[in-house]
C-alpha cells in the first residue's frame, strides 16, 4: 500500500510525498514557547468550505405591536429554536431585539418578548446568532454535503464543534444543513463550516528544537506523520486542505486556521 508522507515544519507547510504534492504553500511564522513533542493535522475538502449566514423567514400575516407569536411563510419557519437571538423587522423601520423561547415550527416563530411595535406581512424575522439547542445551520453553499459527513463548526466562542450532517435542505429560502448535536455555543454568521476528510492524524516531532523561536525555513525541526492513501475519504482529484495544530510544550495548543492546500494526484 502507498503512503504520503506529511511533515509540518515551523512554515507551516503541509508536504506530502508519494501520492499527494503540496499547492499554493504559504509560509507563515510559528511562535512557539517551548518544544512540543505532538501534533494534529486534519484534512478537509474544500469542495464543501462555507460560511454561516443568517437564517431568514418572511412573515405571513399582520401581526400587532407586543405580539410573540409570528406566523411565516411555509416552512420558513424550519431552523428556529429555543434560544436563538433573533432580529424582526418592524413598520416603523426600527428591529425589534429578542429571542426564541419556541422553535421547531415550520410555519411559526415564538419570541421572549412581545415586538414593539406593528410588523406586517412581508417583514422579516432574522437569526442573528444560533444557540445550544436547535441543529440547523444556515450556510451560503452547499456544495457537495451529504448525510454523515463529519461536519466541523467554527463557534463565536472560536472552539472547533464536530457533528454528523443528517440532512440537507437546499429548496428553501435559505440554504440548511441540520446536524446530530446542536454547538455548545452560539453562532453568528460568517463562521467556518467544513467537512472532515477521514480522522485526525497524530503528527510527532523530529529534529531538535532551536534555542529560540523557529523561524520560516528552519528545516531542522516539525511534524511528521504517515498518510496511507487509503486513507478515509480521500480519493484521485480532491483538493483538500490541512489544519494544524501543535503542542507548544507549555500546554497550550497553537492552531492555524489558514491551511496549505494539498491535491491528490490520480
Amino acid at each position: 500500500m502507498k503512503e504520503g508522507v506529511l511533515i509540518y515544519r515551523v512554515t507551516n507547510l503541509a508536504e506530502f510525498t508519494g501520492p499527494v504534492d503540496t499547492r499554493e504553500p504559504t509560509p507563515v511564522a510559528f511562535q512557539r514557547i517551548d518544544a512540543g513533542t505532538t501534533g494534529t493535522c486534519r484534512l478537509h475538502n474544500t469542495a464543501n468550505d462555507a460560511l454561516t449566514v443568517d437564517l431568514v423567514a418572511r412573515i405571513a400575516s399582520n401581526a400587532a405591536a407586543s405580539a410573540t407569536t409570528l406566523t411565516v411563510d411555509d416552512n420558513d419557519g424550519l431552523g428556529f429554536a429555543d434560544g436563538d437571538k433573533v432580529e424582526v423587522e418592524l413598520d416603523s423601520g426600527l428591529k425589534h431585539a429578542t429571542t426564541v423561547t419556541t422553535g421547531g415550527s415550520t410555519s411559526t416563530v415564538v419570541l421572549t418578548a412581545g415586538i414593539a411595535t406593528a410588523a406586517s406581512a412581508n417583514k422579516y424575522i432574522r437569526r442573528v446568532r444560533m444557540g445550544t439547542v436547535g441543529g440547523y445551520i444556515a450556510v451560503d453553499n452547499l456544495g457537495a454535503w451529504k448525510i454523515d459527513d463529519e461536519l466541523i463548526l467554527i463557534m463565536d466562542s472560536y472552539v472547533r464543534w464536530k457533528a454528523t450532517v443528517d440532512q440537507v435542505i437546499a429548496g428553501l429560502r435559505c440554504k440548511l444543513i441540520r446536524i446530530d448535536t446542536a454547538p455548545s455555543s452560539d453562532v453568528g454568521s460568517g463562521q467556518e463550516v467544513k467537512i472532515q476528510v477521514g480522522a485526525d492524524i497524530g503528527m510527532l516531532d523530529f529534529g531538535t528544537f532551536p534555542s529560540s523561536s523557529p523561524v520560516v525555513g528552519d528545516p531542522e525541526w516539525g511534524y511528521r506523520a504517515l498518510i496511507a492513501e487509503d486513507h478515509g475519504g480521500l480519493s484521485p482529484g480532491m483538493h483538500v486542505r490541512s489544519e494544524m495544530e501543535a503542542d507548544d510544550g507549555a500546554g497550550v495548543i497553537a492552531r492555524r486556521n489558514e491551511w496549505a492546500t494539498v491535491k491528490l494526484r490520480a
